[in-house]
């Protein structure tokens, strides 16, 4: 039995054996009912004709477009749905699914502990009989499925289109929101006040959201308790790490006397193990992982640290990187200046004229906008003309982090005007450098370095070195053909060099360490 709305009175129906959502049996005395609730179903089917309802013999290519094309009907008509029961056979895996209102069935009731206090939250579920049944058949090898069953009678009242989108099922957080959320939640927002700023972006009004405030409060707490889970488990995997390393050590120091090794433990419970009999070794060869390489600078002062040169190139581009200072201080002459501010006058001498040029038409626009700070530090920034559009920037000063809704820096990797304004606003003459992305600057990301004196760049064999570099990869960059040959080749002579030089008496002379400069 369903009730039926009908401004001041309830009718009761039910649904017709025949399987048609339309149809409905007639009682004798429910005569003087029978017009109302004709009407109330030609309503129903005028407001529902844009969707077909399921019937009993409607076929899905999977149970999940089935779901899904469920789930949208109940949404116009008021309520949500949930998977209930499923069974397994081992030939055909799941054969049947069922899925139901999301008030069917009764909750289990809840035994209660001998001092214990637990909230006393009435469950929605009544028992509602609203359900579709499907059955998978393989028809010439191929899967559908069919609806064997279905009901559209509800024993609860159908909610409006405001009501029905707080349902729980359909309180959905997209990952857009998601992003802004957590960026938010970082520079210190509250949640309620993350809500509002969220309806500002959107132009909603409050309360428009698809989602709750407390929705969105146990999504942050949510990724607050797996940021620790995750925390937690890789400094398990380090430790284990660690301890499989001084089993491998045992292990070699049994089958090798030589072999020496020692290990101790700081006040932390980290272990350090020590090799090579307290020596520390000339060189040491890694990728550019910066925290080996601080590790290497702290723990090993008189190593030398180089990068292969392999894991070097894939990470710059080449033709820009290798440009001498000649080349820079021609583009110059081309990169005028047109706002005399210092923040231009100092993104001059590090961007390349595609980059200047595209952020000095952000501030230029820029003088076109206005910042207003809030309460928590953030700004709303707006152009002077225009009502509409404006954009949140999140200012996290101890980080000199800069955030803004337009998301311009995450796209282009040049400021935007937004952002560009709330800098000179809090007279900044200088961006951090953290806003100069290393593909953008002019000068040379693959220099060459010695930890204790500084090459000269002068020195004839370096010229040398580097013009036949930017050569080599300026040709083999033409075409693929060409790539695969050089990287082919040059391992091999590379190995066969390396294995010479091997063979060559040491000297006193300072090896170079061939690393990056300090890029983002």
């Amino acid at each position: 039995m369903a009730s039926v709305a009908s401004k001041n009175m309830w009718l009761r129906r039910q649904q017709c054996p025949c399987g048609d959502w339309k149809c409905y049996v007639t009682y004798e005395g429910d005569a003087e009912e029978t017009s109302i609730v004709s009407q109330i179903v030609k309503t129903e089917s005028h407001q529902s004709q844009d969707m077909v309802a399921p019937y009993v013999g409607m076929v899905f290519k999977t149970d999940d477009d089935a779901f899904e094309y469920y789930g949208n009907f109940a949404r116009k008509n008021g309520f949500s749905i949930r998977k209930e029961r499923s069974r397994l056979s081992p030939q055909l895996g799941i054969y049947k699914r069922d899925f139901v209102c999301y008030r069917s069935g009764f909750a289990p009731a809840r035994k209660k502990l001998s001092g214990e206090h637990h909230r006393d939250r009435k469950s929605v579920r009544c028992g509602c009989d609203a359900k579709m049944y499907l059955s998978k058949e393989v028809i010439d090898g191929v899967s559908q499925w069919f609806v064997v069953q279905f009901s559209n009678v509800h024993n609860h009242e159908l909610l409006e289109d405001d009501q029905v989108r707080l349902l729980p099922a359909y309180r959905k957080i997209n990952e857009a929101d998601q992003e802004r959320i957590l960026l938010l939640s970082k520079a210190g927002f509250p949640i309620h006040r993350i809500v509002k700023v969220l309806e500002l972006e959107k132009g909603i009004q409050g309360g428009q959201l698809p989602f709750l405030e407390r929705d969105v409060r146990n999504f942050v707490q949510n990724r607050k308790k797996v940021v620790q889970e995750n925390d937690a488990l890789l400094n398990e995997k380090r430790e284990n790490d660690t301890m499989e390393l001084l089993e491998a050590c045992k292990a070699t120091k049994e089958a090798d006397q030589d072999f020496v090794y020692d290990f101790t433990v700081d006040q932390n419970d980290k272990t350090l193990i020590r090799f090579m009999k307290g020596r520390c070794p000339q060189t040491i060869l890694s990728d550019l992982d910066p925290r080996l390489r601080d590790a290497i600078t702290s723990e090993l002062p008189s190593t030398k640290h180089v990068t292969s040169i392999w894991n070097i190139l894939p990470k710059v581009g080449i033709a820009a990187n290798l440009q001498n200072e000649r080349h820079q201080e021609i583009q110059c002459q081309y990169m005028h200046m047109k706002t005399c501010l210092p923040i231009e006058e100092h993104s001059r001498q590090i961007l390349t004229p595609f980059a200047f040029n595209s952020l000095q038409q952000e501030l230029i626009v820029s003088m076109q906008y206005a910042a207003s700070e809030m309460a928590n530090g953030s700004y709303v920034v707006r152009h002077f003309r225009k009502i509409d559009g404006e954009s949140l920037v999140i200012w996290i000063p101890e980080d000199e982090q800069i955030h803004c809704s337009c998301k311009e820096f995450e796209s282009s990797g040049i400021l935007c005007r937004h952002a560009l304004r709330v800098f000179i606003d809090k007279n900044y003459f200088q961006l951090p450098e953290k806003y100069f992305l290393s593909r953008w600057r002019r000068e040379s990301s693959l220099m060459f370095y010695d930890d204790h004196s500084v090459q000269d760049k002068d020195d004839e064999w370096f010229q040398e070195f580097q013009s036949l570099t930017e050569t080599l990869f300026a040709e083999s960059s033409i075409t693929k053909e060409r790539s695969d040959y050089i990287r082919r080749e040059l391992t091999k002579e590379l190995t066969r060099l390396l294995n010479e030089i091997r063979d060559m008496p040491e000297n006193d002379g300072a090896p170079m360490d061939f690393t990056l400069t300090p890029t983002d």
